[in-house]
C-alpha cells in the first residue's frame, strides 16, 4: 500500500456479505511467536461466532471491496469482581499482509470503534495477547491518543495435555487422596448449574453459562462430573471439539523451533512429555476442556476429571486437551505435575477509554474460558 492511501480505506460493521473476505484474511494471517498459528473459521465466520454464544460485532476495513483489516468484540455476561457484568472481549484483530505496517489503518479502526462503543453498553472489556508477540504488545501499550488504554492485569496459561499411553497416567489420580469420586451415569443439569453458579463468581471473567449451553456440553456425551459422599455434584468438566467450525492451523515455526522440531518430536514420542509439533498446514486436533469446575481448595480432583475425559477424546480423534487457567491457579500446577503439558502463555489486558472500564480486577483468579476467546 502506498503512502497516504490509508485515506481510501473505509470502515463498516460486517454482515454476512463480508463472510468470505473475513475468512480469507483469517487464513492468510498468522499469530506471531515460536509457533505461528492461523486461527480460522471455516466454513462460515458468522456461524462460528454464533456457536461461541453471546453477541459478536465485527468491524472491517475495506479498500475498494477487499477486506484489509478486521477486528471483533464478543459481548456476554461474565463475572467481574464477584458480580455479573456485561463484558466485551476483543479478538480477531488482523491486518492484511498487503497492508503490513500500516498502523494508521489500525488507529482509524479504533477511532471508528470508539464511535460505536456507547451502543455496546459494556461494563468492562478485556483482551489477550500472546506473551511472545512483543510487536503487538508494544503497539497496544503505546498509549496513542486515538487508541484505548490497554492495561496488563495478569497471565493466562494454555495447557496442552497430550492424549496417549504416556500422558494418560491413571496413577496420577490414584495417588491423590480425595473426598470425591468420578461419577458414572446421568445427572440432572440443574445440579450441574448449581455447582457452576457456586464456583464461577469466584473467578474473574468467568462466563455466566446458560442452562442451554451446559445442556449442549453435557448431552454431547463427552463430560465428566465429581460427586461428594452425599451425592451432590461438586465438580464438572466437558470436552468441546470446535474443529467443525473453528480451527487452529500451524502456519509455521520460528527458525529456532524449526531446527529443534524433529528432536522435540522424537523426545516427546520416546518419553511421553509435551505435545508433538506437527507439520505446517496441519489442523491441530485439540479439544477444549470447558468448563472445568473443581471443589474449592482441592486442585487434585482436576486430574480425576481430565482422566475421565480421555477415552471420549480418543474416540473423537483428539490429540490433546486445551485448558486455560490463571498462572496463579493451583490447578495449573497440578496439571503440569501430573500431565507435563506444553504451556502457552498469554497476557491479559483490560481495555477502554473511560475510568469505569478500568475498574481494577480485585485479585481473584482469572478464568475467562479460552474456548470462548
Amino acid at each position: 500500500m502506498i503512502a497516504g492511501a490509508a485515506s481510501t480505506v473505509r470502515f463498516a460493521l460486517a454482515d454476512r456479505s463480508h463472510d468470505a473476505g473475513i475468512r480469507r484474511l483469517l487464513r492468510e494471517s498468522t499469530m506471531e511467536g515460536d509457533i505461528e498459528l492461523s486461527m480460522r473459521c471455516e466454513p462460515s465466520y458468522f456461524a462460528a461466532m454464533a456457536e461461541l454464544g453471546g453477541e459478536t460485532h465485527t468491524i472491517v476495513a475495506l479498500c475498494g471491496e477487499e477486506i484489509v483489516c478486521v477486528g471483533s468484540i464478543n459481548i456476554r455476561d461474565r463475572y467481574f469482581n464477584g458480580r455479573s457484568a456485561r463484558t466485551g472481549y476483543l479478538g480477531h484483530l488482523r491486518l492484511a499482509r498487503t497492508h503490513f505496517g500500516r498502523y494508521d489503518i489500525l488507529r482509524r479502526g479504533y477511532k471508528y470503534f470508539r464511535e460505536l462503543w456507547p451502543q455496546f453498553a459494556m461494563d468492562v472489556c478485556f483482551t489477550s495477547v500472546a506473551a511472545d508477540n512483543i510487536r503487538a504488545q508494544r503497539f497496544l501499550e503505546s498509549d496513542v491518543r486515538t487508541m484505548p488504554a490497554y492495561r496488563p492485569v495478569g497471565e493466562l496459561l494454555t495447557l496442552l495435555v497430550r492424549i496417549g499411553r504416556f500422558q494418560m497416567r491413571p496413577d496420577a489420580t490414584r495417588k491423590h487422596e480425595t473426598r470425591f469420586k468420578l461419577a458414572e451415569g446421568d445427572v440432572e443439569v440443574d445440579a450441574i448449574m448449581e455447582c457452576l453458579c457456586e464456583a464461577q463468581h469466584k473467578f474473574q471473567w468467568a462466563p455466566c453459562w446458560s442452562k442451554h449451553e451446559i445442556e449442549q456440553r453435557f448431552q454431547s456425551g463427552t463430560s465428566a462430573h465429581l460427586i461428594a459422599g452425599d451425592g451432590s455434584v461438586v465438580g464438572f468438566a466437558s470436552l468441546w471439539d470446535q474443529r467443525p467450525f473453528k480451527q487452529a492451523v500451524v502456519a509455521g515455526y520460528s527458525r529456532r523451533l524449526s531446527l529443534f522440531r524433529p528432536l522435540h518430536n522424537l523426545f516427546s514420542a520416546t518419553v511421553g512429555i509435551g505435545v508433538r509439533l506437527p507439520r505446517p498446514g496441519t489442523v491441530l486436533a485439540n479439544a477444549f476442556v470447558t468448563p472445568l469446575i473443581t471443589p474449592s481448595g482441592d486442585p487434585n480432583t482436576t486430574s480425576i476429571l481430565i482422566n475421565g475425559l480421555m477415552n471420549a477424546a480418543q474416540s473423537l480423534g483428539i490429540g490433546s486437551l486445551a485448558i486455560g487457567l490463571d498462572a496463579r491457579d493451583p490447578r495449573a500446577g497440578q496439571i503440569i505435575r501430573d500431565f507435563r503439558p506444553h504451556v502457552y502463555r498469554t497476557r491479559l489486558y483490560t481495555v477502554g477509554w473511560s475510568n469505569k472500564i478500568h475498574d481494577a480486577p480485585d485479585g481473584r483468579l482469572m478464568y475467562p474460558e479460552i474456548a470462548l476467546l
